[in-house]
């Protein structure tokens, strides 16, 4: 499974990865909407795990590009 985390917290980003990566999934994390954007459309994500504090100005635009 191929996951991406967009946590602007790199300690959660390092928890995150390192608990899904025993279970065997594929993880690329982020801190911001505009890298999350850029790996949206490479593509190929099973689940994506926002965190609620992302503060920067393309969050709706990552929102809205989750929800199409």
């Amino acid at each position: 499974m191929k996951v991406l985390v967009l946590e602007n917290s790199r300690l959660y980003q390092k928890t995150l990865r390192e608990l899904l990566e025993e279970v065997d999934c594929e993880v690329d994390c982020v801190g911001s909407s505009e890298e999350g954007l850029r790996l949206l459309e490479i593509g190929g994500y099973n689940l994506i795990i926002a965190g609620q504090n992302i503060f920067d100005d393309s969050s709706s635009g990552f929102i809205e590009y989750c929800r199409q």
